[in-house]
């Protein structure tokens, strides 16, 4: 019966609280002054979260209307826009983590809308307003990838809003709905073939970042995160205008405290090993490899499933063939 005013239920939860107060008369005024109270709850905090949005984008706004009148950069001391996008479980929170280990923090405004985890053609098509938040010289755009195979694994562990698309046998192959593709401000379901399909359909939108309008981005692996941590920093800073860092003080601690996140000398003894495709029968593995974009995995240097499609057999235990290199991990500080 709550619903806050302007909702097109407003009007029926009205009538039914009317009528119960009518068929219920000395339960009538604790009964109306108590809706009413909830009520004003309701819309009181409606209220405050829209303001507090309105807030964020209004300093967003103000903060790229300076730096318009500066040639697109930010005025000498003024902190750049950054904004981050990727999947659930794929570093996004390990990447917030290092850059404020590293002080760069101080350099950067984190632009808390658009949502991070949104597929970013599906929030331009969805949401065409968008683009003059997001589109503006002075924003640094950093979207962050991991390993397919090692994120389906992740994901099933921790699905957070992709929870239907993880269960039941047929979880690699069922179609996968993403109940807000566009952003959690602007829900819009989208079903997608498969769940390994949500993987490709969200790396590949990355390649789109220059189409879309995003003037500053970058790309980078999750895996590079842990291994290769100064590098991703410098190319950051390469991209803000920043000096490069001096020395890097990796994550020691997991980077989030939820979805059973690992820290990194659990997520580095797992380097190399791809103890995730163990966790995968041939007959799945063949699936998903087979369902991947095969171009978007060779882009970023994920050959995990060129070496097992290549082989006419594998080991039961999907173990790789000797010689086989390559920086992935199970799991880690995603």
């Amino acid at each position: 019966l709550l619903r806050p005013p302007g909702h097109p239920q407003y009007p029926l939860a009205l009538f039914f609280v009317l009528v119960w107060a009518a068929m219920v008369p000395h339960l009538r005024p604790p009964a109306v002054l108590l809706w009413a109270f909830l009520q004003l709850t309701w819309s009181t905090l409606a209220a405050a979260k829209l303001t507090g949005l309105g807030v964020s984008t209004a300093k967003n706004h103000a903060h790229q209307a300076n730096a318009a009148r500066h040639g697109g950069k930010n005025p000498p001391g003024e902190r750049r826009l950054l904004q981050i996008f990727g999947l659930q479980d794929t570093g996004t929170n390990l990447l917030y983590s290092l850059l404020h280990a590293n002080g760069m923090m101080e350099h950067f405004q984190v632009m808390n809308h658009p949502w991070k985890h949104s597929n970013v053609v599906e929030l331009m098509q969805a949401n065409p307003h968008e683009r003059d938040l997001v589109r503006r010289q002075s924003v640094i755009t950093v979207a962050v990838v991991r390993n397919p195979m090692s994120w389906l694994q992740s994901i099933r562990k921790a699905p957070y809003e992709l929870k239907s698309c993880t269960e039941g046998k047929n979880w690699l192959s069922k179609p996968c709905t993403h109940p807000c593709a566009a952003g959690m401000h602007h829900p819009r379901r989208v079903t997608y073939s498969s769940l390994p399909a949500v993987w490709s359909n969200w790396t590949r939108a990355y390649t789109r970042f220059e189409e879309l309008g995003f003037q500053h981005t970058l790309t980078v692996r999750y895996e590079d995160l842990l291994v290769h941590p100064s590098e991703v920093l410098d190319k950051i800073a390469q991209l803000a205008d920043l000096p490069p860092i001096d020395s890097v003080n990796p994550v020691a601690r997991p980077a989030k405290d939820h979805g059973g996140s690992l820290g990194l000398l659990q997520a580095l003894r797992k380097l190399r090993r791809k103890a995730y495709l163990k966790k995968y029968t041939h007959k799945e593995a063949v699936l998903v490899c087979g369902t991947l974009d095969a171009e978007m995995m060779r882009m970023h240097s994920y050959f995990d499933c060129d070496v097992l499609l290549s082989q006419e057999a594998l080991p039961a235990d999907m173990t790789p063939q000797p010689g086989y290199d390559e920086d992935s991990l199970e799991d880690g500080m995603a």
